[in-house]
């Protein structure tokens, strides 16, 4: 899309929309609007306009508009209480029900609003949606608002999608070095080759950077086949049926960019969406590592046992089966190992166990309610060797579910883990990994500040947590939590106490995951 960004005192949006609009109505190849589309749009320059203007629902078919008693029309929005919602998730793609139902609250328009993403990572993967399943309207049934919250990378996109983002404003940390880029993009999504959501892989995306003016390039999206996956296309078969305007800010940039009143206009509808691995990301696999247990020991041996014999159905009951294994941990320990285990001593842990099982009435939530015994014992050989360190380095981690039970793909049945995180060192997937020191916190809290200050008061605010996923460095996430609330407080009046709102699937509760033992002194 058009002019890497490299002013250090103007960046006038009104500009670069203009300069868009040119870019994109001077090609007379650029995939015309669907003729389906609402009449009053004369033409390209037009359509596009109308989008960068906040306008996004007067480019979409009217068969699309959601119905009013699902969503409320965005003239009718509710001004009665002036305080700011703040939703704080677990993991990332558990934002959406609570966007859809600000908007439904008549809080936030359905459509064309400006989502300010301050986070350590894009969270912009293209959503693999269900074939068959309407995609360029709102979510007007459970159904379809599930599809729009697959995973933690895709939650956004699958927003633009719908209709209801038409500005993406990522903050990213200048800590992470996997990104070195202040640019804006406008990427048009639509349909491909004539095909509808009714058909495979029917979906396509035109996208022009700021610094590439006139090099618009346009690709069919192939979700299943990873090679087909950026298959350029003609320009004339992706018709577009959404916009957005996609700009990636670095912290230093985006504290400078928010002293102009030009960058985010009052009149905007903004809300904020802030991760707290922000502030740092590491690997939760690091701590056993230090203890020297090994991921093959965890994969091949202590893993299996593990998932084989807990399958909880969500947080509360995951959370419970964690201080199961906390105690079978600790009494291990105070027998100086396994190893040391009499035959009657373990089978006095494994008799504390299963009652402990049942006295929180979870049998039904194990595996398999048959031979409990067994399971609990092999549990017990696979900690067979481990010392009184290691045996810490196990509880502090702890076990939990793999995802969220609000996952499409979620099933109970896949049981537990050891909450060792997605990303380990050295793997090929790990990101850019940064711990933080308590003078880089505060110091990042104050530029977050600085930031904020200058920007539109939000409609809502979203938190994600990152505990369970091990982004977030546990021994901060109290710490990071609190700063982030506090300066959203301090900033905006309309923000208090009874405007946060903790999800009931948050790992560990409210008082989170890596506080909830205490001390581990044993």
């Amino acid at each position: 899309m058009m002019a890497l960004i490299r002013q250090k005192s103007k960046y006038l949006v009104a500009g670069i929309v203009m300069l868009i609009i040119l870019v994109w109505s001077v090609h007379n190849t650029v995939p015309s609007v669907n003729r389906s589309l609402t009449s009053n749009v004369e033409n390209l320059r037009e359509t596009i306009k109308s989008a960068f203007n906040g306008n996004v629902d007067q480019i979409v078919s009217k068969d699309m508009v959601p119905n009013s008693n699902v969503h409320m029309d965005t003239k009718s929005r509710d001004h009665s209480s002036p305080t700011i919602p703040v939703y704080i998730v677990e993991e990332h793609h558990e934002v959406i029900p609570y966007w859809f139902k600000t908007a439904k609250e008549g809080k936030l328009p359905t459509r064309g609003n400006v989502l300010v993403h301050i986070d350590g990572h894009p969270d912009t993967v293209t959503p693999n949606f269900e074939q068959g399943l309407p995609i360029f309207n709102q979510p007007k049934t459970p159904r379809h608002l599930t599809q729009l919250m697959q995973s933690n990378d895709d939650f956004i996109m699958s927003s633009v999608y719908a209709g209801f983002i038409s500005r993406l404003i990522w903050i990213y940390p200048s800590w992470n070095k996997d990104f070195d880029n202040n640019r804006v993009t406008m990427i048009g999504f639509g349909y491909a080759l004539d095909l509808t959501y009714e058909d495979e892989h029917p979906l396509c995306y035109c996208e022009e950077y700021l610094s590439e003016p006139g090099k618009m390039e346009c690709y069919h999206i192939n979700t299943y086949d990873e090679e087909a996956h950026h298959k350029e296309i003609p320009r004339n078969d992706c018709k577009i049926k959404q916009i957005v305007m996609f700009e990636e800010i670095v912290d230093f940039k985006a504290e400078e960019l928010s002293q102009s009143i030009d960058w985010i206009p009052s009149t905007d509808n903004v809300f904020f969406d802030i991760d707290e691995d922000y502030y740092g990301c590491q690997a939760a696999f690091q701590y056993l590592l230090d203890v020297n247990i090994s991921e093959k020991y965890v994969d091949d041996v202590l893993g299996p046992g593990i998932q084989s014999l807990f399958c909880p159905r969500d947080s509360k009951t995951e959370l419970a089966f964690d201080k199961i294994f906390y105690d079978l941990l600790r009494s291990i320990s105070g027998k100086h190992g396994v190893k040391n285990l009499q035959e009657k001593e373990r089978n006095d842990i494994i008799k504390n166990t299963i009652q402990s099982i049942k006295q929180r009435n979870l049998t039904a939530e194990l595996c398999s309610e048959k031979d409990i015994d067994v399971g609990v014992n092999n549990l017990i050989l696979k900690l067979n060797g481990l010392n009184t360190d290691q045996l810490r380095a196990l509880a502090k981690l702890g076990i939990c579910l793999e995802k969220t039970s609000r996952t499409p793909s979620f099933d109970h049945m896949d049981g537990m883990k050891l909450c060792d995180g997605s990303n380990r060192p050295n793997n090929e997937s790990a990101v850019f990994f940064h711990t933080p020191t308590l003078d880089e916190i505060n110091i990042r809290t104050e530029q977050m500040e600085s930031i904020l200050r200058k920007l539109p008061e939000p409609k809502m605010v979203t938190i994600c947590r990152s505990s369970r996923d091990g982004y977030v460095p546990g021994q901060f996430v109290s710490k990071i939590e609190t700063d982030i609330i506090k300066t959203l407080g301090k900033v905006f009046p309309n923000i208090t106490e009874n405007s946060l709102h903790y999800d009931v699937e948050l790992h560990g509760g409210k008082r989170g995951w890596h506080k909830r033992h205490g001390n581990i002194d044993w």
